[in-house]
């Protein structure tokens, strides 16, 4: 089953009559929240689900931010380790996904791309932290990435880093955008944000035939730019 109707949860609709898997997919989705309410609301629903599914598998997707230290005091990372925790404490079957940047069809003004596209269009100013990287993921891939451990019964209480292979710093996906539209960006850089790195060994595999199809770094990047915008 499925919990959620936004961009993951409709990319994973194949389990919406699986009983004996669920798809939480219907978290906080803007990373810069700070309402305590929006919290606590998917934590208290984390809460009903566990209780009501005991036996399904429970798969939870959490946040890549978690490695980069510039996003440690971040509420919305803090926010998913906690349910990370708890998911942890109450759950005997379950798997954590730590997700990138998800890229797809979707008009949320909150994602990392759809932020810069319209900002970029409009003129308005950006504030680009210099040595800040970003890691951009297909929705698509994400299902790919992840379904496989999802099926295999015996794979269960792990946390797996799903994400493309290179970051990109965030002033040369900024650059990218602008040659894409043709539009010249209008912002000031700040000496903030920080290299992180993770382990993709879960998912090295399949992310080689990615990569065969679709590139790795700005390739990837301009393969979704013009796959969605």
């Amino acid at each position: 089953m499925v919990i959620g109707n936004g961009l993951i949860a409709n990319q994973f609709k194949s389990y919406n009559n699986d009983e004996n898997i669920l798809i939480f997919a219907s978290g906080v989705s803007n990373s810069s929240e700070v309402n305590d309410i929006e919290f606590l609301r998917e934590l208290n629903l984390l809460k009903e689900m566990i209780s009501k599914y005991k036996s399904a598998k429970f798969i939870y997707f959490s946040t890549l931010s978690v490695n980069d230290h510039s996003l440690k005091n971040r509420l919305y990372v803090n926010h998913k380790l906690n349910i990370e925790k708890h998911l942890l404490t109450y759950h005997d079957n379950y798997i954590i996904f730590r997700v990138s940047n998800v890229v797809g069809p979707i008009k949320n003004k909150n994602t990392m791309l759809n932020y810069f596209i319209n900002a970029i269009r409009n003129n308005a100013l950006i504030d680009i932290w210099k040595n800040a990287e970003r890691n951009l993921l297909d929705v698509e891939d994400l299902l790919i990435l992840s379904e496989k451990l999802i099926n295999r019964k015996a794979f269960k209480n792990q946390i797996v880093n799903i994400a493309s292979r290179k970051n990109l710093s965030v002033f040369s996906i900024v650059k990218e955008i602008e040659i894409f539209l043709n539009v010249k960006a209008n912002f000031k850089l700040i000496n903030k944000g920080s290299k992180f790195n993770f382990d993709l060994s879960f998912v090295s595999d399949q992310l080689t035939l990615i990569e065969k199809k679709k590139g790795s770094g700005n390739e990837y990047l301009n393969y979704l730019l013009k796959k969605y915008y």
